[in-house]
């Protein structure tokens, strides 16, 4: 994951997860595609119908998650497909 410019999560003590990736939440699913379509956190808010707090929590949750250190960062990986491993499976 490292070349395709994601790094893998790790656990609370620095850790790689041996399960793999944690997998997005719903909702942390829909934001992270909206942040990839180029919305702000208020656009998304109204968008799914939540706070802004809860945008950025979300966001703080997917940033651990897939390893992502910014915004820039989120929506390049959205847009080159560099998340599927974090996508929940149906």
């Amino acid at each position: 994951m490292r070349a395709s410019g994601v790094t893998p999560p790790t656990d609370h003590s620095g850790h790689s997860s041996r399960t793999g990736p944690a997998a997005l939440s719903g909702l942390e699913g829909r934001i992270t595609a909206l942040v990839g379509r180029g919305l702000t956190n208020r656009q998304i808010a109204r968008e799914l119908g939540v706070s802004e707090k809860t945008v950025e929590n979300n966001l703080t949750q997917v940033f651990a998650k897939t390893g992502c250190r910014s915004r820039l960062d989120l929506a390049l990986a959205v847009m080159e497909g560099r998340l599927a491993a974090f996508v929940p499976r149906s």
